[in-house]
């Protein structure tokens, strides 16, 4: 039993603690034991697995390429006097030196392992180079890269590089902002040639509402003198706060090109001169340790419960084993009966949820009709615009046709984003109701069995029961911007100009008519996909936790009745065996409560 003074464990210690609550549970024998086990495991994972996800953000040429090659201290991602094409690159640790490119399509991903950095550099060249890939011909949609032995990435840290904003395909600054909600922050990556642009301001504004943490580097000082440095910031700091943005935001000067030139050539001077080390300190490593705090204190939280669970059903399984049989039979008898009635309040609960679900579908449909009716309404508009800026009588149909062609990606992919965060709210608060009423179904069951042979149980609430986790993923959609061939003009042609004006009105509204129908129906039927995924995973959890907790505590009893039947000599032996791993249970517990209430 681990006393009120014991130490509590440090965040370095959670895989070691959750080891000894195995070993401690491995001597316990059931399907729910192996159960908890096989969860410990899982926890294990997660922690391991449990990395700072740091989205790279800047223009071209800023100088992006170089800064994560500096960071890393190898010389990994390929840069270029052109932009390069607009693919996102997650930058991991892993075993083996190698990449992995993922297509737009059904195609296999194709996975490179190598020998050195230039190999893997030369190979993701062929992939995200405007070069090699012009205009992403490959429909390539992601880069990963997986560096073994790196000091920065195997501190659990995964480097996003994302799509250079103003790029030649404008949807991918939207694509970029919807991605952005799944990083845990951002570098944004400015320079001094110029300090920040228009572009990058208006970008920032969307930017500070998607991403948790933002911070800044200004690129380059090796361009500037003292003075000069100081200017700059001064003048990016006032821009930032015209802009909305705080000015106490972080920015860190730093030479990136030195930086690594300094790491490749192990040169300490050039090290000291870039100013990198404040970067990989105060930001990269703070933000990893604080992550690593809260994903700590997440692990024990689950661990403690998993160890009440534990300890509730040993505590019904030693009353069962101690009281009379009799008395045994009669709580079992009490108990199935109120299982019957728990039983049909989880069908009520399946009721109501598939209730709300069939309502959110419905509103999806009459929030799709009406985006429809608004995006019909705006490229309209830019046709109307393109007509109004022309001063030529006769209308342009191919200058319309590639206006509209230019826009739709843009605003159908920023649609696409505002659609996904309306639709997970939603979903997000009717699912937490559900939750709480879930919680309520399943703690009731332990409960009644804890009342029943009176036994003491830590009632935590499981306000992450139904959470799902998965790592930042890059998602693009294919925007029909395909028009019809233009029809044979011959009737046009012979047509008064007024009447030949109208008729090309009327044929491009009927396309844009079509192209808005296919458009809206990418977005509607994601979010329907999306809708029925989240709900149904959410029963099948429901189902699952209700049927292992019922089997775990009426298992207990059963499994107590079994031994008293059939086993009536080894009774005092398991008697004697659960007393000792209850005590065992009991301090393991105080102790990860001590590492709870610390802070």
């Amino acid at each position: 039993m681990v006393n009120s003074h014991s130490p509590s464990p440090k965040i370095c210690d959670c895989l070691a603690f959750i080891e000894k609550s195995k070993s401690v549970i491995g001597n316990l024998k059931g399907d729910f034991f192996e159960n908890e086990l096989k969860k410990l495991t899982l926890l294990e994972e997660r922690f391991s697995e449990g990395r700072l996800n740091l989205a790279v953000l800047g223009q071209f040429k800023r100088g992006k390429s170089t800064l994560l090659n500096a960071l890393l201290g190898v010389d990994v991602l390929p840069s270029a006097v052109v932009p390069l094409t607009a693919i996102p690159t997650f930058l991991k640790s892993g075993k083996n030196l190698s990449a992995k490119i993922v297509f737009n399509s059904e195609r296999k991903p194709e996975i490179f392992e190598v020998e050195n950095i230039s190999q893997l550099r030369v190979f993701v060249g062929q992939f995200v180079t405007e070069e090699n890939n012009p205009e992403n011909e490959k429909n390539v949609l992601e880069v990963e890269i997986k560096i073994p032995d790196n000091p920065l990435l195997k501190n659990r840290v995964v480097l996003i590089d994302t799509p250079g904003i103003g790029s030649t395909y404008k949807h991918n600054t939207e694509a970029t902002l919807n991605f952005l909600p799944q990083c845990d922050a951002a570098l944004f990556v400015v320079s001094s040639d110029p300090p920040i642009t228009e572009v990058e301001l208006d970008f920032l504004k969307k930017v500070k509402e998607k991403v948790p943490r933002l911070f800044f580097v200004l690129n380059k000082i090796d361009y500037l003198d003292e003075d000069e440095r100081g200017e700059v910031l001064d003048f990016l700091k006032k821009n930032l706060e015209k802009a909305g943005i705080d000015g106490n935001l972080k920015v860190f000067p730093v030479s990136a090109k030195q930086a690594l030139k300094g790491k490749l050539k192990n040169d300490e001077n050039l090290l000291i001169s870039s100013n990198i080390q404040e970067i990989e300190e105060h930001l990269v490593g703070f933000l990893a340790k604080e992550k690593s705090e809260a994903l700590s204190k997440a692990i024990a939280l689950k661990v403690l419960h998993s160890l009440n669970e534990v300890l509730l059903n040993v505590d019904i399984e030693l009353k069962s084993l101690l009281m009379p049989i009799d008395v045994l039979e009669e709580k079992l008898t009490l108990f199935e009966r109120k299982i019957d009635e728990l039983k049909y309040e989880k069908q009520a609960a399946f009721d109501l949820l598939k209730g709300d679900n069939n309502r959110l579908h419905q509103f999806l449909e009459e929030y799709s009709s009406e985006l429809r009716e608004k995006s019909e309404e705006y490229l309209e508009g830019v046709m109307d615009e393109v007509i109004a800026s022309s001063n030529k009588e006769k209308i342009d149909e191919i200058e319309i046709r590639n206006k509209l062609a230019e826009v739709i990606p843009v605003f159908f992919e920023k649609k696409m984003g505002e659609t996904t965060e309306l639709f997970e709210k939603k979903v997000s608060d009717l699912l937490n109701r559900h939750k709480e009423r879930a919680n309520s179904l399943i703690i009731s069951i332990k409960n009644i069995a804890a009342e029943l042979f009176d036994v003491s149980y830590s009632k935590l609430q499981e306000d992450r029961l139904f959470e799902l986790t998965h790592e930042p993923y890059w998602v693009t959609h294919k925007w029909n911007t395909t028009f019809n061939p233009i029809p044979p003009a011959v009737v046009d042609k012979v047509m008064p100009l007024k009447v030949r004006n109208r008729r090309i009105v009327k044929r491009i509204k009927e396309q844009i008519h079509s192209l808005v129908i296919s458009n809206i129906e990418n977005i509607r039927w994601s979010i329907y996909q999306s809708i029925d995924k989240s709900f149904r995973t959410f029963e099948r959890t429901l189902e699952e936790k209700f049927d292992t907790t019922l089997k775990s505590t009426y298992g207990a009893v059963k499994l107590a009745m079994k031994k008293r039947v059939e086993q009536k000599e080894k009774v005092e032996k398991d008697i004697e065996n659960l007393e000792l791993i209850k005590q065992r249970l009991n301090g393991l517990i105080d102790e990860l409560n001590l590492f709870l209430k610390s802070g």
